[in-house]
């Protein structure tokens, strides 16, 4: 089993801005310095974000996924921003009660011209909670703004 505590770290809020994270709420970020894995995310599980039974929303852990693989890439990558999620399968392993802390752990698989490939998984306390394959579209130029 893979248990996690959070890991050790300077977690502070998302430096880039998305009204969807927003909306979702207490999403955090923690740089790591490590070229295999520039970021991560994290998560305290709150009692909004949950599902009747008390588990953390499949909705919102596929949301996490789609946020951290793809942000994860484009770091790799050396981006300025993103492109669009082409394909994303997300499997449920088991819950993330609420109060849990959830954090990211992303791998860039492979890259061609235009594509990315990322697969990634969410620990918590009682070990892997989901796991993901997402396939990204590598992002054109940023436009030029005057």
């Amino acid at each position: 089993m893979d248990v996690i505590s959070r890991t050790p770290g300077d977690w502070g809020p998302l430096t880039f801005d998305d009204p969807f994270c927003a909306h979702v709420g207490g999403m955090q970020m923690l740089h790591t310095g490590d070229a295999v894995e520039p970021v991560r995310f994290g998560l305290e599980v709150q009692p909004h974000q949950c599902n009747r039974l008390g588990f953390c929303h499949g909705g919102l852990l596929s949301t996490f996924l789609d946020i951290a693989l793809g942000v994860c890439a484009i770091e790799i990558c050396g981006h300025d921003w993103g492109g669009p999620t082409i394909n994303l399968s997300v499997d449920f392993l088991q819950g993330a009660p609420q109060g849990d802390w959830i954090e990211s752990r992303v791998t860039l698989e492979h890259t061609t011209r235009s594509l990315m490939f990322v697969t990634g998984t969410i620990v918590g306390s009682p070990g892997k909670i989901a796991r993901a394959t997402a396939l990204f579209k590598q992002p054109r130029p940023a436009p030029i703004t005057a």
